[in-house]
């Protein structure tokens, strides 16, 4: 057999990739269809409309009244109420209720979130949660539900009604659009719900005349099968529905003993800070923490709430405790002099004015208290964003010693970010306020960087994942794997993609990549490989064996002249073609 051997070199690429982590939807609804015929109301499978980790499309079930008539809520493209789930009871003289075909796990914690709309003050809406039915459950079987009202809401459990809230700021004339969180978190064998309006924390159940921020579900739910459902003639909007699993972002605690520990420092840029029950500013490392005078619920940006069932914000008293004996100093003492106490078994803290997309960090400073609470002060923790509902022990690390709860989160579009405390079943085990504040947390590490190698002869092209809370990135290269040996190439780059065109040719560099807003900068993220390529090829190589036309004995030697190149570029690879004719 004729042999015929052509060569040339050939540069390889290399692609690093790594993984992006974030919490987990497990079914999300936007309702948006592009209506292309057919019945619009069933077409679950429409392009972009649902997400998540169930087997998708996930249908609905519509209520039947029993003699055959179903009133379904419809979905339309068109018109004010486009792109949203139309949930209109004058449908059926019975109401109208959906289901979503799918019995979410009872035994995890789940996020239920939507929007809702009403378009005037009659009528119901419903959520329930936790059941083992689907279509219009009754409320009072094993679940929840939350029952929407004009100004007032109402809890069931299988017991039936448990506490009826009234509130003038939801009123439909005050605001006809709410945004519905309701968390569900398992601890121990129980099922503990809490639920946020607009990213405020509202009470979900009332025990001993104090209302709470957490209900508790002994013995845990056996279903989470979930249902919406509306009567009184009043046309519901429903939009954005998600049902998600959080982040794993627990909210944690350290011990506190003064000024050095405190993590309180001027070149932080904080959004927040107060000092609860005094009209005194205290300054520590630099950082000034507003008095905030007896009784005073709200200031700039921040609102601490109580409520009872007629929606009044109840009164707290200045609880003083005029003892420098805290294991807690310096300056850092004043902040633990005064306390927002009597009356607040349950608190509701809620940011307002935050840059939505902004990562945060927020703290609460307090102390560990004996007063009336032998077995400690262990206190239910929820936050507007879905996290998991926390058992924190205000006592946690002894009496008179200090504690600093600290908890980062993503500010939503709204602006608004809420934390809510809440007692529990221990005698005196509620949360007192002292003072907190609230930073501005440097933006995570990009996800991913990559480099181009050998795909443009004058830059290198670098990229990376994208960040909604980074301001600028910082681009740094150098000619090993050393972060110390790096140089910056840029530090006010605003994309996550810049061409670096000062790179030389015949020149391997490793880039790293860190994201930087007001509160600092992330670690570097790297290093990736990149290089660019050679304006012209390198030298033809010569065969050495086989040459010729000569026929070849197998196994047969495959061997060139050494790798030549006029611009320097290292070898990267080979490939021969043999070919039994000319024509390759």
């Amino acid at each position: 057999m004729k042999t015929f051997v052509k060569i040339f070199a050939m540069l390889s690429l290399v692609l690093l990739f790594t993984g992006i982590s974030s919490a987990e939807t497990i079914f999300m609804d936007n309702f948006n269809i592009t209506f292309d015929g057919g019945d619009i109301n069933y077409q679950n499978d429409a392009p972009g409309r649902q997400s998540g980790t169930v087997s998708l499309p996930l249908q609905y079930s519509w209520y039947d009244d029993g003699l055959g008539n179903y009133a379904y809520p419809a979905v339309t493209n068109d018109g004010p109420y486009a792109g949203k789930c139309i949930i209109d009871p004058d449908k059926s003289l019975y109401g109208i209720a959906m289901s979503p075909n799918d019995n979410f796990n009872a035994n995890t914690n789940i996020i239920i979130s939507y929007d809702l709309t009403r378009t005037d003050t009659n009528g119901w809406f419903s959520t329930q949660f936790g059941k083992a039915y689907y279509h219009l459950a009754p409320w009072t079987a094993p679940g929840m539900t939350v029952i929407m009202a004009d100004g007032s809401y109402q809890i069931w459990d299988q017991a039936g009604p448990t506490a009826v809230f009234a509130f003038a700021e939801l009123a439909y004339t005050s605001n006809a659009d709410l945004k519905i969180t309701i968390c569900i978190s398992q601890l121990d064998n129980n099922t503990y719900v809490s639920l946020f309006i607009n990213d405020k924390p509202y009470p979900v159940s009332t025990q001993g005349g104090i209302d709470r921020y957490v209900y508790t579900y002994t013995g845990g739910f056996t279903n989470n099968v979930l249902t919406f459902s509306s009567s009184g003639g009043q046309v519901f909007l429903l939009d954005n529905l998600k049902i998600s699993s959080p982040d794993d972002n627990p909210i944690s605690t350290a011990a506190w003993t003064g000024d050095a520990d405190s993590g309180i420092s001027n070149s932080k840029i904080y959004t927040h800070k107060v000092n609860f029950a005094t009209s005194t500013n205290i300054t520590i490392n630099g950082v000034t923490f507003d008095g905030s005078p007896s009784n005073l619920m709200a200031g700039s940006n921040w609102e601490l709430r109580t409520e009872t069932p007629d929606g009044v914000y109840a009164a707290i008293d200045l609880y003083a405790t005029f003892s420098n004996n805290f294991n807690v100093t310096p300056q850092s003492q004043f902040l633990i002099t005064n306390v927002l106490y009597d009356g607040i078994n349950s608190g509701g803290l809620t940011l307002t004015g935050l840059e939505s997309g902004k990562t945060y960090t927020l703290k609460l400073y307090s102390i560990g208290n004996d007063y009336l609470a032998p077995n400690g002060r262990p206190v239910f923790f929820s936050t507007s964003d879905g996290g998991v509902i926390t058992l924190v022990d205000q006592n946690e690390f002894g009496i008179d010693n200090g504690q600093i709860l600290t908890y980062s989160y993503i500010a939503p579009e709204s602006g608004v970010f809420s934390i809510a405390a809440s007692q529990t079943n221990l005698p005196s085990a509620v949360w007192v306020w002292y003072a907190f504040s609230n930073e501005i947390s440097p933006p995570n590490a990009p996800a991913q960087i990559t480099a181009s190698q050998g795909d443009f002869t004058d830059k290198i092209n670098v990229s990376w994942s994208a960040l909604s809370d980074a301001d600028t990135y910082s681009l740094l290269r150098s000619l090993t794997a050393d972060t110390n040996a790096a140089i910056v190439v840029s530090d006010t780059i605003t994309t996550n993609v810049f061409d670096d065109t000062t790179a030389a040719q015949a020149t391997y560099y490793n880039y790293w990549v860190k994201a930087c807003n007001a509160g600092g900068c992330s670690f570097l993220t790297g290093p990736a490989l990149g290089f660019t390529s050679s304006p012209n090829p390198p030298d033809k190589p010569a065969n050495t064996s086989p040459t010729g036309f000569s026929e070849e004995a197998a196994p047969v030697t495959l061997s060139a002249s050494a790798y030549s190149d006029p611009g320097s570029y290292i070898f990267s690879q080979s490939r021969w073609q043999l070919s039994d004719t000319m024509d390759f």
